[in-house]
C-alpha cells in the first residue's frame, strides 16, 4: 500500500478530515468521478481520486 492509498483510505474513513480537505483545500473525495478515461503520455492510466470546486479532477 502506498502513502497515497493510505491517505485516501483515512479520508474515506474520517468524514471530519474529508470535510477539512474539501474546504478550504477544494479536495472533495465525494466527487471523484471523471467523464472520460485519462492516460499519461506513457500510456499509464490515471485514477480520479477527488473533485475540485471549479469542476476539475485530482488524479493519482
Amino acid at each position: 500500500m502506498t502513502h497515497s492509498d493510505r491517505a485516501l483510505r483515512i479520508l474515506h474513513a474520517r468524514p471530519d478530515l474529508a470535510a477539512l480537505a474539501a474546504w478550504p483545500f477544494s479536495f472533495d473525495i465525494g466527487r471523484a468521478e471523471h467523464v472520460e478515461e485519462v492516460r499519461l503520455a506513457s500510456g499509464a492510466p490515471l485514477r480520479p481520486i477527488a473533485g475540485e470546486d471549479s469542476g476539475g479532477t485530482y488524479f493519482l
